[in-house]
């Protein structure tokens, strides 16, 4: 059975400096494991650049500090199904 992960990662970093970067290898090594990474960033930047060079799928969003439900509810134009809560019983892990 294959199963793909789909997750959401919201920045509201647009530089790609320090956490960004971190990010990033975080994105790339998940990857890897085929995870598939979607990152909301605030606008276009050297670090939406990095992410497409690499395949990841991005979008240009405002993201207010700390986050907000209206991040949230844009997310619905992409598409994006977002997963609340994962479970796992003793049966599968």
């Amino acid at each position: 059975m294959v199963f793909i992960l789909n997750i959401l990662f919201i920045t509201h970093r647009d530089n790609f400096q320090g956490s960004s970067r971190s990010l990033m290898s975080l994105l790339e090594g998940l990857q890897e494991l085929g995870v598939v990474p979607f990152v909301v960033n605030p606008r276009e930047s050297l670090f939406t650049e990095a992410l497409r060079s690499k395949g990841i799928q991005c979008a240009i969003l405002p993201v207010p500090w700390w986050n907000s439900g209206k991040v949230i509810a844009r997310l619905h134009n992409y598409q994006i199904r977002i997963v609340k809560s994962f479970y796992m019983n003793e049966k599968h892990v």
